[in-house]
C-alpha cells in the first residue's frame, strides 16, 4: 500500500516530492518506514494551490444558486418568527465546550455545563421572572424540555440559547430512559431555507416565556 502511494505521489506531484527531499518514488518509499514518526512527502509552493481545485479552469465558483434565489426574493422570508404565545427565539444548537461530541453514550464525560443550561440575557431573565440556576420548563410548538437557567449578557433581548450535542437516550437511576435535546424542540417548518443540511441546528422555534422561575419558557 505504501509503495503504491509513493508511486502515485511521484506521478502526480513530482516537483513537490523532490522539494521535500525525495529523488523518486523509491526514495520516498524508503523514507516512509525509516523514521519514528511522520515524514514530509511533498512541499508545495503557493502557485501549486490552484492545482488542488478540481474544477474547470481551477476556479472556485462563488455564486451559490440557492442563496442567490433567496436574495432575489427577500420578501418571501418571514421577518418575524415569534407570536404572542411564543415570544422568544432560541438558538437551537449552540456549540459549547464538552457538549458537541455525542460519540460517548454516557453523560458523565460532560465536565462543564452538564445539564445544558438555557442561557438568557439579564433583560430577558428579569422580564420573565427567571433567576440564575433556577429550573425552567421550555415549551415550543413541537415539544417541551427542562433546563437550568444561566444568565448571560451575550444573548440579545428576545433570544435564548441551548447547546447542541444532547438528544441521546440515557438510563436514569430509577431504570427509566430519559432523552432531551434541541431536536425534540425544533421543527423543520421554521428552518432557514439555505441550511437544509443543518437539521435541528438551523431551526429557530419560538419559545414560550416563563412567568416565574421554574415556570414555562
Amino acid at each position: 500500500m505504501l509503495w503504491a502511494l509513493a508511486q502515485r505521489i511521484a506521478e502526480e506531484h513530482p516537483a513537490a516530492m523532490r522539494r521535500a527531499g525525495h529523488r523518486n518514488a523509491d526514495s520516498l518509499f524508503d523514507a516512509m518506514p525509516a523514521g519514528r514518526s511522520a515524514i514530509t512527502f511533498t512541499e508545495d509552493e503557493y502557485t501549486d494551490t490552484r492545482g488542488y481545485v478540481f474544477r474547470p479552469g481551477h476556479r472556485v465558483p462563488l455564486p451559490l444558486p440557492e442563496l442567490l434565489g433567496l436574495l432575489a426574493d427577500p420578501d418571501s422570508t418571514p421577518a418575524v418568527r415569534t407570536t404572542e404565545d411564543f415570544p422568544v427565539v432560541p438558538a437551537a444548537g449552540r456549540c459549547r465546550a464538552l457538549t458537541a461530541n455525542t460519540v460517548f453514550r454516557d453523560d458523565t464525560w460532560r465536565k462543564r455545563d452538564p445539564q445544558g443550561a438555557l442561557r438568557v440575557s439579564p433583560h430577558g431573565a428579569e422580564r420573565s421572572g427567571l433567576s440564575d440556576g433556577a429550573p425552567a420548563r421550555i415549551a415550543t410548538a413541537r415539544g417541551t424540555a427542562r433546563a437550568a437557567v444561566e444568565i448571560d449578557d451575550r444573548p440579545q433581548p428576545g433570544h435564548a440559547a441551548l447547546p447542541d450535542g444532547f438528544g441521546l437516550a440515557l438510563p436514569t437511576e430509577d431504570g427509566r430512559t430519559e432523552r432531551t435535546g434541541v431536536a425534540l424542540l425544533s421543527s423543520a417548518v421554521s428552518r432557514q431555507p439555505s441550511a437544509v443540511s443543518q437539521g435541528p441546528r438551523a431551526s429557530a422555534p419560538a419559545t414560550r416565556r416563563a412567568a416565574r422561575s421554574g415556570g414555562r419558557w
